[in-house]
């Protein structure tokens, strides 16, 4: 029998900060060695195409891993979950670390970003179990500004690992990985207390059933979920494109290329403090909204900017950066909603969400390279496709009764 609300387990004053770490496991891998990508492709003769593609399995794999564990913690708890997915995630990096062929390294990204999956998948599940419904929407949005640190500052790190070896750049996620390991092994409590664990696989499906049928009043909360797949699949196309936007496209060096996705990083933790600041006053259904129209607005205007005009890079830069800026609105704000709607539920949620978000983008991410005519024209229409699909199911979602809430619309 699990525990209630009544019962929340206490935790460490850094709580939030290992959350933090721990869901920045999965980013930190998928983008820690993208300024590598043109170096592995010159030792292992192969195609950028194919280099790219690790990242969507990577995304893929983590989707998959996220997709079974969060149930699984629903019946086990929490932290034996992580602590089996780190274990796989640090044994596939060694593997990475001494591949001997480019088909060889893609399996153990897959096993990598499966492991991932299965550690990062019990963060928001984890904040659910510790804090109150929409408390634990604000304290989400915490956790993904101190989370965004770790990829604004991966291809920094990356690209100056380079002058090692593109291996380096891998021993360095295995410190990381085996440093979260042990913070938790030692220093955090499990957050799901259940009596008599069991596993049982027929139960995983009714519990994803459960999920996607929950209907409050006239809401669906899971339109929340498939909403933010979309927005955040913006954003996984461009991480997954990033490498040919500015290091081929636009001709930017390996050292200088960090910075670019830095200033993403950047715009996208200001607009998840505004959110959380904002959250506070303003229901978080109306700045998820705001959220999708201010990013599918920004990829309307870079469209025909790269139409119509001879594109400059600063300029190409900052619309790019705003796209992804958006999320910062969308994702915490739709999660917080949508999360507040589950409670026993909270890990399968969370697998749904996260299936969602790193399902659209493994997909969304390959499709550009079946259009490749060496312009950006095909990465932008696929994220403006995507863009369009997360206003247009937000749009099916009614409004919330703010009758005796302190709460307001924007």
């Amino acid at each position: 029998m699990e525990i209630n609300s009544a019962q929340r387990v206490q935790v460490p004053d850094n709580f939030l900060l290992f959350v933090s770490m721990l869901a920045a496991v999965g980013p930190f891998a998928m983008q820690v060695y993208v300024p590598a990508i043109p170096g592995m492709v010159e030792e292992f003769d192969s195609d950028i195409n194919v280099l790219n593609s690790t990242i969507s399995s990577f995304m893929l794999g983590n989707a998959f891993g996220q997709l079974i564990g969060g149930p699984i913690s629903d019946q086990l708890g929490r932290k034996r979950i992580a602590m089996v997915g780190l274990t796989i995630f640090i044994l596939s990096t060694l593997a990475i670390i001494f591949t001997p062929s480019i088909e060889f390294l893609l399996t153990a990204r897959i096993f990598q970003a499966l492991g991932g999956g299965l550690a990062s998948v019990i963060c928001m599940a984890s904040v659910r179990d510790v804090f109150p419904p929409l408390e634990a929407g604000r304290k989400y949005a915490m956790v993904l500004i101190v989370m965004l640190i770790a990829p604004m500052l991966s291809p920094f790190i990356g690209s100056y690992l380079m002058d090692f070896g593109w291996r380096s750049i891998f021993w360095a996620t295995f410190v990381f990985a085996g440093i979260v390991m042990a913070w938790h092994t030692f220093r955090i409590p499990e957050t799901k207390v259940v009596e008599n664990p069991q596993l049982n696989m027929q139960e995983i499906f009714e519990q994803f059933g459960r999920v996607f049928k929950l209907k409050v009043g006239n809401l669906r909360p899971i339109l929340y979920s498939l909403s933010i797949g979309f927005s955040t699949g913006v954003v996984m196309i461009f991480v997954t494109q990033s490498a040919f936007v500015y290091m081929e496209y636009f001709d930017i060096g390996p050292k200088i290329f960090p910075f670019y996705l830095a200033a993403n990083s950047l715009g996208l933790m200001g607009a998840t403090f505004y959110s959380n600041q904002r959250q506070t006053v303003i229901h978080p259904h109306y700045l998820f909204k705001r959220g999708g129209w201010i990013q599918f607005t920004s990829i309307v205007f870079l469209l025909l900017y790269f139409l119509f005009f001879d594109a400059e890079l600063w300029i190409a830069a900052i619309l790019f950066a705003i796209t992804q800026a958006s999320m910062g609105l969308c994702y915490p704000n739709g999660v917080a909603v949508f999360i507040s709607h589950y409670e026993n539920l909270a890990g399968s949620a969370t697998s749904i969400n996260l299936l969602f978000v790193y399902g659209a983008g493994s997909i969304l991410g390959t499709i550009p390279a079946f259009f490749f005519n060496g312009s950006l024209i095909p990465v932008i229409g696929v994220m403006l496709a995507s863009s369009l699909a997360c206003v247009l199911i937000a749009s099916l979602i009614p409004e919330p009764d703010l009758k005796g809430s302190s709460l307001k619309k924007l």
